[in-house]
């Protein structure tokens, strides 16, 4: 390939020299997952087809890795390789590379008047730019010298609050923004706390600063480290496999790199969407709990063809009827009476026993784990009919439609009301629902061709077993018809986990009666309707 593309940069002329194979297929480049899937490959008559009526386009930003929610991991391992280089110096052995570039000079994105040059339909006249960086030597663009800053990350917010429709319905632009914003935020994180803080030495037991020799041997046993074990919570060695977030557990570091993996740790605290930002957020979800009272932990994953979601949280003027309407749905809880925790523990027995009977009710409504009113024949048939059009669904209108019973009023008699109430949930639960939760609920395996058995997704596998499941589909061993609390032996009974992140003790289960259904709130899926739901109890 690197010949043909060196006879088409002398001048062979246009037109197609090479086809390049997949590594596998195009799992690799477009992850492909049960929440949100994406269409399959299309053979040239229908790219042809699609590319002459619209295509959805890309933005291809500076990344050096293509793997999902890794960008501050990269990040920190390009620091730790760039330190170490210093220390390697020009006798480190270094791998050959080879650059091959398409010949398009990428834009700097670093530059005030880039996104005018990438968004031209945004920005139609280059202008409401935001600041370079005040340290930067760049100069303003189109902009006084005493005007107000405006800083990145402010721009970046104002930009996303705004109602004008050519940045609404832009594919891309908030993606792009909010990952400059990301990688800036992270690039101009500084800090120097590594040699302030004393260390103590371990042969000797003397407190002493770091010197910059320290710091890049440090950097060059972190690097190593990147491919070596690390000791779990268990006790069990496990690797690293490039984590990060996992050096601080690996056994053997000196006081210099213990100091730089605690550095990055506390840096990355302060930016969202790290691990250490999310792990920072679980422990205030805690102590909202307890008092709050219990929450659930909902998440919706939109697809491309059906995201309603995305027209209700689009309509965001100040006189928008939608939202003037939800104005009045404000409940004040501050004034609200909390009983003393200690009140719970002084009940008798009955009482907690109807406690946990209504911890158990509201578990198996919010988190729905059946086919309401369905036979076995029928929820097959769904399932065949749901997997026979998936990913895209191409002629299922159910998602972007708003069914009868959700437009139709009350009737004004009270002799049918009973009749017509069954009537209302036959229709939400047992038609409505249960359809949606064929088409998105339902956490689909492909058959494979050659064996006739049934592979997770690409994005789906686990990392350290390839072929398993990571949400561990399909969940026989989790069917039940009624709700339980999981104490050891009933979790070991459903083949939960009972240590590690995936402990269940004292969770609450089911009813679930489906090894392929993804639980949601039935209420959620009816109102979004073309989403992905998933919900928790971050309860035990």
């Amino acid at each position: 390939h690197v010949q043909q593309g060196t006879r088409l940069a002398r001048g062979r002329g246009p037109g197609r020299v090479a086809v390049l194979p997949y590594d596998a297929d195009l799992d690799r480049i477009m992850r492909q997952k049960a929440a949100t899937p994406v269409r399959e490959e299309l053979e040239p008559q229908e790219l042809e087809a699609e590319m002459k009526d619209m295509a959805k386009p890309n933005a291809v930003v500076g990344e050096r890795t293509s793997v999902g929610m890794a960008d501050v991991n990269a990040q920190h391992v390009s620091a730790l390789q760039a330190t170490a280089a210093q220390k390697l110096g020009a006798s480190g052995e270094h791998a050959a590379e080879f650059v091959l570039r398409t010949g398009n000079k990428l834009l700097d994105q670093f530059r005030p008047q880039y996104f005018g040059f990438a968004f031209p339909y945004i920005f139609k006249y280059c202008t409401g730019m935001p600041d370079p960086a005040a340290w930067s030597n760049v100069a303003r663009y189109r902009r006084e010298k005493d005007a107000p800053r405006m800083e990145l990350h402010e721009w970046v917010r104002v930009m996303a609050r705004r109602c004008e429709s050519q940045i609404g319905r832009d594919w891309v632009f908030g993606f792009a923004a909010w990952n400059l914003h990301f990688r800036s935020a992270l690039n101009l994180c500084r800090s120097l706390a590594v040699f302030e803080g004393p260390v103590m030495e371990d042969e000797t037991g003397k407190m002493r600063r770091l010197t910059p020799k320290d710091i890049e041997d440090g950097a060059l046993q972190l690097l190593r480290s990147l491919q070596g074990c690390y000791i779990s919570k268990g006790g069990k060695p496990k690797p690293v496999n490039g984590d990060v977030s996992k050096l601080p557990y690996v056994r053997g570091l000196g006081p210099a790199a213990r100091k730089l993996a605690q550095s990055m740790r506390h840096t990355a605290q302060s930016m969202p969407g790290t691990q250490e930002a999310r792990k920072r957020m679980r422990f205030e979800i805690e102590a909202l709990r307890i008092r709050y009272g219990t929450p659930i932990f909902v998440t919706f994953s939109p697809d491309e063809a059906h995201q309603l979601l995305y027209v209700r949280l689009s309509r965001a003027r100040w006189s928008d009827p939608v939202r003037a309407a939800s104005m009045c749905q404000n409940w004040d809880v501050s004034a609200r009476d909390y009983p003393p925790l200690d009140e719970n523990y002084t009940w008798p027995i009955h009482k907690l026993q109807e406690l946990r009977e209504a911890y158990l009710l509201y578990s198996g409504h919010v988190m729905h784990g059946v086919y309401e009113g369905l036979s076995q024949g029928e929820i097959k048939e769904g399932i065949r009919a749901a997997e026979a059009s998936w990913p895209e669904h191409k002629e299922e209108q159910i998602m972007i439609a708003c069914p009868a019973y959700q437009r139709r009023r009350a009737s004004a008699t009270e002799a049918d009301e009973r009749e017509e109430a069954m009537a209302w949930a036959r229709e939400y639960l047992a038609e409505n629902v249960a359809t949606l939760q064929f088409l998105k609920q339902h956490h689909c395996h492909p058959l494979n061709a050659e064996t006739g058995e049934r592979v997770p997704l690409h994005g789906c596998q686990k990392a350290d077993k390839p072929g398993a499941c990571k949400s561990e589909f399909p969940r026989t061993a989790w069917l039940s018809d009624k709700g339980e609390v999981l104490c050891p032996c009933k979790a070991e009974g459903f083949g939960m986990s009972t240590q590690g992140r995936k402990n269940r003790l004292g969770a609450l289960h089911g009813p679930y009666g489906n090894e392929w259904l993804n639980c949601c709130h039935p209420a959620l899926l009816a109102a979004l309707r073309g989403v992905n739901v998933d919900v928790q109890l971050p309860y035990r």
